[in-house]
């Protein structure tokens, strides 16, 4: 079988029924079909069934469906539901929610400048929560987005009241300082190029 014929097999809406089921099963644990499946949206992309399916779970007056959608959208990177991770994070009442909706939105980090300040904003927002995890996310979403304005947020991180954020801040100040050397070494390869 050719690989867009398996491409558009999988891609069918009965298969993404199919895979989306055992993704979204929030009444027991994933299992390793569910994580197969979770690793074919990567493959896949963008698709409508997935997004739909996964919008409607968002939107769910149940906590385990959210949680879930804002679980699977950390790896499946439906671009299309940025709106509603936006909104799962501002107004969800549950924690898990939040962090997980953050964390979606920090997976896709797209390179428009406007998304990107929303996505600081937010996680400043994040690091200001009474929630430890939710703060928790924030910084880790901080340090993968590649703002050197904040080095010194994360570094204030250190002082945290919550013993995880504290001994993860060293990592994540890490993370964010390779992050601005790469940026800064293509910056100066790409200089010399042009010149």
């Amino acid at each position: 079988m050719k690989a867009d014929s398996i491409q558009t097999l999988l891609a069918s809406p009965k298969m993404m029924g199919a895979l989306l089921d055992l993704v979204l099963d929030s009444d027991k644990n994933l299992t390793p079909d569910g994580l197969t499946a979770l690793r074919l949206f990567v493959a896949i992309g963008q698709n409508n069934t997935i997004s739909d399916r996964l919008a409607e779970r968002l939107s769910s007056s149940r906590v385990e469906d959210r949680r879930r959608a804002a679980w699977a959208l950390k790896e499946s990177l439906q671009f299309s539901l940025v709106p509603d991770l936006i909104g799962r994070f501002k107004t969800d009442s549950d924690v898990m929610v939040r962090v997980y909706s953050l964390q979606a939105l920090a997976a896709m980090r797209e390179p428009s400048k406007q998304f990107l300040k929303k996505l600081h904003d937010m996680s400043l927002q994040a690091v200001g929560d009474d929630q430890a995890l939710i703060r928790f996310a924030g910084y880790e979403t901080l340090s993968v987005i590649g703002d050197s304005s904040s080095l010194p947020i994360l570094r204030l991180a250190a002082t945290d009241s919550d013993s995880a954020i504290r001994a993860t801040t060293p990592f994540w100040i890490e993370t964010l300082e390779q992050f601005i050397a790469r940026r800064r070494k293509l910056n100066s390869i790409k200089r010399r190029n042009e010149n």
